[in-house]
């Protein structure tokens, strides 16, 4: 029997990735930087916005700290400063791992309307500019709940979105907010979570979007992909299908268990070897 950990150390990372997002803000706000270096800045902004989309995925399934009332205060928290509604998300995102086929899967809207073209150049071409629409469909499926719900959890992205605009306007410059805050949120986060999604979903299936069963693989990935793609092991993504319950810093773990001897768990080639072969339609050989 696998005996789960409790560890906090997950409030680490969350602390030293909050510190150092303010310390960036801090550093464009009083330091005169030439362009190149805020435009590095703008990238290196969004892929800490996006690992904190991942911590409150952690915090959807309680494995981010043992608290459960933290794991609650934090994603409650956390998750409407990057535009998710965190009760909303986690209804969602439940029913993507209770999904048995792509057709069922609620998040097929970001992986099956690339794989399901025949040709290379259409699946760039939808991958790259399907973000805008996958921007609005995620907005109306993960940021404001339809259900009747108390009015701080119904609109909780749009009050933190008015504090964190009122936070700019007070320490820093109100531009900033659509630059610095939005801006990586849309363009890097959102872009970043969606190859993600593709690769660990979208590699080695049938295009029947009614009988394919939603897949996913493990990702053999190297210490720069894990913090630019998988920040929290989320390449054992198998693993976490399998076993969500499972913390994430025990997925190394639990890979090499003997509960876990399920022939055909595999860890696949790169994140970027992967896109590559989805995008092209190429079979990868383990």
């Amino acid at each position: 029997m696998f005996k789960i950990k409790k560890s906090y150390r997950g409030l680490y990372k969350l602390i030293f990735v909050l510190l150092l997002i303010i310390f960036i803000h801090y550093s464009i706000k009083n330091y005169m930087f030439d362009s190149y270096y805020k435009i590095v800045l703008f990238f290196v902004l969004g892929v800490l916005y996006y690992h904190i989309i991942m911590i409150v995925h952690e915090l959807v399934h309680y494995t981010f700290v043992p608290n459960r009332k933290l794991n609650e205060f934090l994603g409650n928290v956390l998750a409407p400063s990057v535009g998710l509604n965190f009760k909303q998300y986690r209804d969602h995102h439940l029913r993507h791992h209770w999904s048995k086929t792509v057709k069922d899967d609620p998040d097929a809207y970001i992986y099956w309307p690339v794989i399901k073209e025949k040709t290379w150049h259409k699946r760039i071409k939808i991958f790259i500019f399907g973000s805008v629409s996958e921007l609005f469909t995620k907005i109306k499926l993960k940021s404001f709940p339809k259900t009747k719900e108390k009015f701080f959890i119904k609109h909780s992205v749009l009050l933190a979105q008015v504090i964190v605009f009122l936070l700019f306007i007070i320490f820093s410059k109100l531009v900033y907010y659509f630059i610095f805050w939005l801006g990586p949120i849309i363009i890097v986060g959102l872009f970043l979570n969606r190859m993600r999604v593709l690769i660990e979903h979208g590699y080695d299936f049938e295009n029947n979007i009614n009988s394919t069963p939603q897949i996913t693989v493990n990702i053999k990935s190297n210490f720069l992909e894990r913090i630019i793609f998988a920040p929290h092991n989320f390449n054992y993504h198998q693993e976490h299908h399998d076993f969500p319950g499972i913390p994430y810093y025990q997925l190394p773990e639990f890979y090499k268990s003997k509960i876990n001897n399920k022939k055909h768990k595999k860890i696949q080639h790169s994140y970027l070897s992967m896109l590559f072969a989805i995008l092209f339609g190429i079979r990868l050989k383990n």
